[in-house]
């Protein structure tokens, strides 16, 4: 499927080689690369990719197999939780403020019409409280990453965070997608609860072109 509305360009039909997806603006200027000549892929992204504006390429260069997840879960109470103060549910477009202005590389019209298309689109879990308004969230994005996790912080100390990602994780395993996500070298809090799911951590960072 193609739920995030992404143009699809392939190098040949039917008989193709690579398969790059792109959207536009300077959030989801985002290709996705998957291919199994590594010539024609060097020759297509020479053609298509338009270089006078940021973009992020996600590549591939053969077929890969989820890694097996673990988890150990504990069913009942949490006494970090008060009870009847939160209750689980999902972010909607009404809380879309919120989430881009909490985000550490938001707040601008272009995040925020980024963040749109992930809540509408893409799995998210959210804890609301008395008043039904976030307190944490989670959300996943195009290529199944878990991202944008965060805890008000009058409401940080209960494992908010933590419970959510391992929702989102068991979501996304449910459906055979892996479960990976993205974490900026700094925020060491979120390494370590990525760590605590448990996601381990890949041998080398990430790079985007931008």
């Amino acid at each position: 499927g193609n739920s995030a509305g992404h143009e699809v360009l392939v190098d040949t039909w039917p008989d193709f080689k690579v398969v790059v997806t792109d959207h536009l603006d300077s959030y989801t200027n985002i290709y996705a690369a998957y291919y199994r000549d590594v010539g024609a892929y060097r020759d297509l992204l020479g053609s298509v990719i338009t270089r006078n504006q940021s973009f992020r390429i996600h590549g591939n260069t053969g077929p890969t197999t989820p890694g097996k997840l673990s988890m150990y879960l504990l069913f009942g109470s949490n006494p970090r939780i008060p009870p009847q103060t939160v209750r689980l549910s999902s972010l909607d477009v009404s809380h879309m403020d919120l989430v881009n202005e909490m985000w550490s590389i938001g707040g601008n019209k272009h995040s925020r019409r980024y963040l749109e298309s992930l809540i509408r689109r893409f799995p998210n879990f959210c804890l609301l409280d008395t008043s039904d308004n976030p307190v944490s969230w989670g959300l996943s994005d195009m290529f199944g990453a878990m991202m944008c996790s965060f805890t008000l912080p009058q409401h940080r100390g209960h494992g908010y965070n933590g419970a959510l990602n391992i929702l989102v994780a068991k979501h996304l395993h449910a459906q055979s997608y892996p479960c990976y996500g993205h974490v900026i070298p700094e925020n060491f809090p979120m390494q370590r609860l990525q760590e605590r799911v448990p996601i381990p951590r890949a041998p080398s960072r990430a790079k985007l072109a931008l």
